[in-house]
C-alpha cells in the first residue's frame, strides 16, 4: 500500500468513526428528552449502555470484563453458529463458555461493530431495540452503580438529597484508561523522538486515536504523553475508608485525561498527589521499573497482570514494538530508556502491576503523613532533590470545624419551626423517640399535630392513615 493509499484509508476510517459518534450522540440526546418513566426502563437503559459502549470503543479499547461482555450480549446481533468468522468472544474454546451465552454468541456484522436493529419514533412509542433486550441484574448493578429499582432515586431524583461523598474523594479508574485529550498547551510540546521522524509505522499497527499517525516518531510522542495521563488515571484509593485521606490523587478523572509529561515530570507533587511513599531508586531498581512499564519486544504479560494491560499507552506501545523489525524495536526501547532517565520519578512498579501500596518497607518515606502510606514511587537516582507535598489535612479539619459551627448556628436559628415538624434521615419515623431507621437519606414528616394536608411528593400513593408513601426513599413533607 502506497503512502497516498494509506492516507486515504485513514481518512475513511476517521469519517466512519465521526459518523458513528454523531449517530450515537443523536440517539442519546433523543432518549434524554423522554419522560423519567421511559428513561428508567430496563430496555431503555440497555440501549443507553450500548450507545455509551460504542462511543467509548471509538477512542479506546472497550472494557472486556464481565460487565462489558454482558453489554456485548445485549446490544450486538447473536448467532448460534460456532464457526462464524466475526464472533465477539474472549475464548477460542467455545464449548467451555457455552453456559455464558445461552441466547447465542455476539458477532460483528460485516466485520464492524453495529448494534442490533432499533425502533425509532414514530414507528414505535419510544426508542428501543426491536427485540426485547435487557442487561442481567448482576451486570446492571455493576454498570450503573445500583439496582434497577434504585435508578430513579440515583439518577432522576427530585427534592431528594443524595449521599454525602467524602471531601477529596475521586472514583478509581478500574477499567480501561481513557485516551488523553489534547490540552491548550499541546502545540508547545516539542517532538521527543525526532530520530524516528522518518520511520513509517507498520501497517499491522492498530493505532486507535484522533490523529492520523504515520511515523514511529509521532506514535512514540503520543505514547509518551499518554503514559503520563494513564499512570495517574490508575492511581487508586485507600481500602481503609477511615483513613484521613480519601484518594491518593486529588485530580478528578476528567482532568487526569489532560495531563502531559510536563505536568508530572517534577518533584513538586502537590498538584497531583495527596499522599505518597518515595525512595531514591538504585540504577537496577529504576531499570526494573522501566522493563515493566515498557517491556521488550515479544514479552507476554501473565494473567495476573494488573493496571498496565488496561492502559492505552501500554497497549499502543506493545502493538508498535511487536510489529517493528527487531533492530528497529531495539532502537525504540533504547530511546525510551534514555528518555526515562530524564524523568523525576516513576511508579515503583512490580512485575504484575503499575502501583504498589504496601506499607511494610521502612526504606520508603511516606509524605506528608508518615502513618498514611500511599502509592510507592522511585525518585530518579541520577537527579538530586526530594519530593514535596503539602499537608492539607490540618487545613481541611479546620475548615470542616468552621463549617460545622456555621451549620450548628443555622440549625439553632431554624429551631423556631412550627410545632410537630420532624426532620429525619430516612426510613419510617419512630413516634416515641423521634428517630428514624436509616442514616443516609433525607426526608421530612409532619406528625398528627402538625399542619395537616401539606404534602410534596415525588412518587407513590399516599397512605391516609400514616402519612407515608410506599417508597422509603422518596421526599415528602
Amino acid at each position: 500500500m502506497t503512502f497516498q493509499e494509506r492516507q486515504s484509508h485513514l481518512r475513511v476510517n476517521r469519517d466512519y468513526r465521526s459518523c458513528k459518534l454523531y449517530a450515537a450522540t443523536m440517539l442519546l440526546s433523543a432518549i434524554n428528552t423522554e419522560p423519567v418513566e421511559v428513561k428508567s426502563l430496563a430496555s431503555t437503559l440497555a440501549l443507553v449502555a450500548g450507545l455509551v459502549y460504542q462511543i467509548n470503543s471509538l477512542h479506546s479499547r472497550p472494557d472486556d470484563d464481565f460487565a462489558g461482555r454482558a453489554i456485548q450480549r445485549t446490544i450486538f446481533p447473536l448467532t448460534h453458529d460456532m464457526e462464524h468468522p466475526n464472533l465477539l468472544v474472549p475464548n477460542k474454546d467455545l464449548n467451555r463458555i457455552l453456559d455464558q451465552y445461552p441466547d447465542g454468541f455476539p458477532y460483528a456484522l460485516a466485520g464492524s461493530h453495529f448494534i442490533s436493529d432499533i425502533w425509532l419514533k414514530p414507528q414505535s412509542e419510544r426508542i428501543k431495540f426491536r427485540e426485547a433486550r435487557t442487561i442481567p441484574a448482576v451486570n446492571f448493578e455493576h454498570i450503573f452503580g445500583c439496582a434497577i429499582g434504585e435508578i430513579k432515586r440515583k439518577y432522576f431524583q427530585s427534592g431528594l438529597a443524595g449521599r454525602v461523598t467524602r471531601k477529596g474523594y475521586v472514583p478509581q479508574r478500574k477499567g480501561y484508561t481513557k485516551t488523553r485529550r489534547a490540552g491548550a498547551d499541546d502545540e508547545e510540546i516539542p517532538p521527543q523522538f525526532e530520530e524516528f521522524a522518518e520511520m513509517e509505522v507498520p501497517m499491522e499497527v492498530d493505532d486507535a486515536g484522533p490523529e492520523d499517525i504515520t511515523t514511529v516518531g509521532e506514535s512514540l510522542n503520543k505514547i509518551w504523553q499518554q503514559y503520563a495521563s494513564d499512570i495517574i488515571q490508575k492511581v487508586g484509593n485507600p481500602r481503609n475508608r477511615r483513613l484521613a485521606v480519601a484518594s491518593y490523587s486529588h485530580v478528578p478523572q476528567y482532568n487526569r485525561q489532560q495531563l502531559s509529561m510536563d505536568d508530572i515530570n517534577t518533584l513538586d507533587l502537590d498538584p497531583i498527589f495527596a499522599q505518597i511513599q518515595w525512595r531514591r531508586a538504585s540504577e537496577d531498581e529504576w531499570e526494573k521499573s522501566f522493563n515493566v512499564l515498557f517491556p521488550a519486544r515479544g514479552y507476554e504479560p501473565g494473567p495476573s497482570m494488573k493496571h498496565l494491560t488496561t492502559c492505552a499507552y501500554y497497549n499502543n506501545y506493545v502493538d508498535l514494538i511487536n510489529n517493528l523489525p527487531v533492530e528497529a524495536a531495539l532502537d525504540v526501547r533504547s530511546a525510551l530508556s534514555a528518555k526515562s532517565r530524564t524523568l523525576a520519578w516513576v511508579p515503583a512498579a512490580l512485575s504484575d502491576r503499575c502501583w504498589d501500596y504496601r506499607t511494610n518497607d521502612p526504606s520508603f518515606i511516606a509524605i506528608p503523613r508518615k502513618e498514611l502510606g500511599g502509592p510507592r514511587i522511585y525518585v530518579n537516582p541520577w537527579i538530586g532533590g526530594q519530593p514535596n507535598l503539602i499537608d492539607r489535612l490540618d487545613e481541611d479539619r479546620r475548615a470542616l470545624r468552621e463549617e460545622e459551627e456555621e451549620n450548628s448556628e443555622e440549625e439553632a436559628a431554624g429551631n423556631a419551626a412550627p410545632a410537630g415538624v420532624q426532620v429525619g434521615t430516612g426510613g419510617a419515623a419512630n413516634e416515641g423517640g423521634g428517630e428514624d431507621d436509616f442514616d443516609d437519606d433525607f426526608d421530612m414528616q409532619i406528625n398528627d399535630t402538625a399542619r395537616a394536608g401539606i404534602q410534596v411528593r415525588t412518587a407513590g400513593p399516599a397512605n391516609e392513615d400514616t402519612g407515608e408513601d410506599g417508597l422509603g426513599d422518596d421526599f415528602y413533607v
